[in-house]
């Protein structure tokens, strides 16, 4: 190699070194930072439940919350009055008034959600008054119509919305024969009748329950008195005549069958008077005013227009009758 050409390679190196030097990298600059976007939040009713507030029950508000941490829930009337207030999680999503018991007529409430400065109300909700059920008792029957002393007597009732009621029976006198807590559902009561009674007495039934009242009142009340023919001879023979005298009253008995008996009231249909069997005549006479009967108590002659009271005379067994009087 020359020294020309040496030269020449050395320069050329120190050339592009100086070359190499002299050039300038690029400034990196970083990216500018981009501004957060908050996250969104949403606060919305979704339903009520019912639609409309009735009295004195509960009042739902169901509702969705986006990235909202607590919610103001407020129950406010036409006058603007908050009837509540409360602060709950978001999370849980709904939330239950208690209604009052009553409202002011034709008043109407809304519902107001809030937090982190979003609101969502519910206006115009109607209210209404609860209906209470109905609640009703009623007396079907009583069975027999009539109350025999030492039998029973059934009653038949029937409710509505009412779990138990309270029966009491009373006689005239307002004396309590029986009184019993009975479960609604049965619908069937058997009431104990004394062994006697008064002349002329009455019963009654009460039935009460949850405020109910209802009563089943006059209810006519016999004795029972046992007939042993063997006791009266004129009552073995058939057509034979026997009077009782009882504390209702004079009785007359007549001996149609073997096993049937007829028992007549004593007393005249006109005005009252006591009559007497005429055998000799086979009628029965008021003396009083002339009134005459059959011996089956039809009317004969006036002035009386009705036949004779009858009372149930009952076949026991050969000779014996049961009277109910």
């Amino acid at each position: 190699m020359t020294r020309r050409d040496y030269l020449y390679l050395h320069f050329s190196g120190i050339i592009s070194l100086l070359v190499s030097a002299c050039k300038h990298e690029p400034e990196i600059k970083p990216e500018p930072e981009k501004p957060k976007v908050p996250p969104l939040k949403t606060l919305e009713i979704s339903s009520i439940i019912p639609d409309e507030a009735i009295a004195g029950e509960n009042l739902t508000v169901n509702f969705k919350a986006e990235n909202i941490k607590n919610v103001k829930v407020e129950l406010i009337n036409k006058k603007i009055y908050a009837l509540e207030t409360n602060i709950i999680e978001s999370t849980i999503g709904f939330y239950k008034f208690q209604l009052p018991m009553v409202f002011e007529k034709d008043s109407l409430f809304s519902i107001k959600l809030s937090g982190d400065g979003l609101e969502s109300i519910k206006e115009n909700i109607k209210t209404q008054y609860k209906i209470p059920p109905l609640k009703t008792i009623e007396i079907l029957k009583i069975e027999p119509q009539e109350a025999i002393a030492e039998d029973m007597l059934g009653l038949f009732f029937k409710t509505e919305n009412i779990k138990t009621v309270l029966i009491e029976l009373r006689n005239k006198k307002g004396d309590l024969l029986e009184i019993r807590n009975v479960e609604s559902e049965d619908g069937f009561y058997l009431l104990s009748l004394p062994g006697k009674f008064e002349p002329d007495d009455l019963l009654s039934i009460k039935i009460t329950g949850d405020g109910v009242i209802v009563t089943k009142e006059n209810i006519p009340t016999f004795n029972v008195l046992k007939i042993n023919t063997e006791d009266y001879p004129e009552l073995k023979m058939l057509g034979g005549f026997q009077k009782l005298s009882l504390t209702k009253g004079d009785i007359w008995l007549k001996r149609v069958a073997t096993n049937e008996m007829k028992a007549f009231s004593g007393q005249c249909t006109h005005a009252g008077c006591g009559i007497d069997f005429l055998k000799s005549d086979n009628l029965f006479y008021c003396s009083c005013h002339g009134s005459k009967f059959s011996s089956d108590g039809l009317v004969l002659n006036g002035p009386a227009s009705s036949p004779l009271n009858q009372y149930n005379c009952k076949f026991v067994k050969d000779g014996v009758f049961e009277l109910i009087y």
